[in-house]
């Protein structure tokens, strides 16, 4: 039986809500990032050999790098699992041995060097678990957070980072980015279908999207200024066509 990884992504320790991101929000049993992967690892059989990796951004707590201060704040917190309604069940299904090899599990989470984003955690995570002979890998991530991550990792995929026989999947938390919900991230798709109305507009969506992220920060606040005035222009026209239209 092949391995099976799991890369847990982190989060800047003085990320608004951290703990609500990582830990969840047991009266609602909406897991976070952390409770999350406690999930993946209470589904995951015995006899399945687990290898999980946390990385570090630039903050630290308590003298602990990010990765260091998540795995010590989930193995903190293993007695108080039950909390969560579906994670009691699985928990009260377990045998004293498989309880055991479980918190083993939990303990034995490798903590990663420091990294300076998502894409470089993606990259090192691909490389460790090739050599550690990992044929799926699970990626655990906030709900906000994971459609970017699946984004990198496919471009990794494309870019041969990642073996194309190598399996990954992507296990989004129940919770979001202090005031966001999944519904405020925006997707910025190619244009594929031949009747789209923006077909031969030039440049697309994406494509400036793309140069905006490559920008420097003041650039960037530049065209944050100057897009909202455009917007609001073309949010008076929008008021304007459908007034004449009644």
């Amino acid at each position: 039986m092949q391995k099976l990884g799991i890369l847990l992504h982190v989060y800047h320790l003085g990320a608004a809500e951290w703990e609500r991101l990582v830990w969840g929000d047991p009266a609602a049993d909406e897991l976070g990032t952390g409770t999350r992967y406690v999930e993946c690892l209470l589904d995951i059989p015995a006899d399945q050999t687990v290898v999980s990796i946390v990385y570090s951004g630039p903050s630290q707590k308590n003298g602990l790098i990010e990765g260091a201060y998540t795995k010590q704040y989930i193995i903190d917190r293993l007695d108080t699992l039950g909390a969560f309604p579906r994670l009691k069940w699985k928990l009260d299904q377990l045998t004293e041995a498989e309880y055991a090899l479980f918190v083993e599990r939990v303990h034995g989470m490798v903590v990663g060097p420091v990294i300076k984003n998502t894409l470089a955690e993606l990259e090192n995570a691909a490389v460790f678990f090739r050599e550690e002979g990992v044929g799926q890998v699970i990626q655990v991530a906030a709900a906000t957070h994971a459609p970017r991550c699946l984004r990198d990792q496919l471009t990794l995929r494309h870019n041969g980072v990642i073996d194309k026989n190598q399996r990954w999947y992507m296990a989004a938390a129940d919770r979001s980015f202090s005031g966001a919900t999944p519904a405020d991230v925006v997707i910025a798709e190619p244009l594929h279908r031949p009747d789209d109305a923006m077909r031969g507009v030039s440049p697309s969506w994406s494509e400036l999207l793309k140069l905006y992220a490559g920008l420097h920060t003041e650039n960037k606040k530049f065209v944050i200024r100057e897009l909202d005035k455009v917007m609001a222009v073309a949010q008076a026209r929008e008021a304007q066509a459908e007034n004449m239209s009644k």
